[in-house]
């Protein structure tokens, strides 16, 4: 099993287990757009690439840590879609991901019945479907989110989220893997979170 899998795994089933040890528990289902950042090391003019817009949705599990602290764990599918060119042709690839974020946020209130937050913390992605001949994916990506959003009468969530790739995205195989081009990958989100 890949290293960086298992390290995910391993560290949301510690958190899990240990729910019990805090407040209270509250589980909702999220979902929101990509839009991704695509970028190339080292391509010069002949590469550009196109924001695309992607979705993801999944569920969502937020406890209580600390008075104005709280975590968010969320387990989700991912998908982003790739575009981008080199020279005169164009590729276009869509690319799913199981991915898992795991946030701590600190909220404050803003007025009555709403409240603002600001969150940050890491996120494992495994791609499940998506690869081509053109664009080589790294099986799995490792990424930190950083944003924010209101929180309405305790149910509803309304968010923006700025995914910061760590590490490579894949390969673009139209050049040379020897000459050090490789993609990088951040992601705008807007979303919207309902908590049961």
């Amino acid at each position: 099993m890949n290293k960086h899998l298992l390290s995910a795994m391993l560290i949301s089933t510690a958190c899990l287990c240990s729910l019990p040890t805090f407040g209270e528990v509250k589980y909702g289902i999220k979902g929101g757009i990509n839009m991704n950042n695509l970028s190339l090391d080292n391509a010069g003019s002949n590469f550009s690439a196109k924001n695309k817009t992607g979705y993801y949705i999944g569920g969502t599990c937020d406890f209580h840590l600390y008075k104005k602290w709280t975590m968010d764990i969320s387990l989700l599918f991912d998908n982003r879609e790739v575009s981008c060119s080199y020279k005169t042709k164009s590729y276009e690839n869509g690319v799913q991901y199981l991915s898992l974020p795991i946030s701590c946020d600190y909220n404050v209130n803003f007025c009555k019945n709403v409240d603002l937050y600001l969150t940050t913390g890491p996120q494992f992605s495994y791609c499940i479907s998506g690869d081509n001949s053109k664009i080589e994916l790294d099986k799995s990506i490792y990424s930190w989110n950083v944003g924010g959003g209101f929180k309405i009468l305790r149910h509803i969530e309304l968010n923006y989220n700025y995914n910061i790739g760590i590490g490579d995205f894949g390969v673009f195989t139209p050049i040379s893997k020897a000459a050090g081009h490789k993609l990088k990958n951040n992601i705008h989100q807007i979303g919207l979170t309902y908590i049961f």
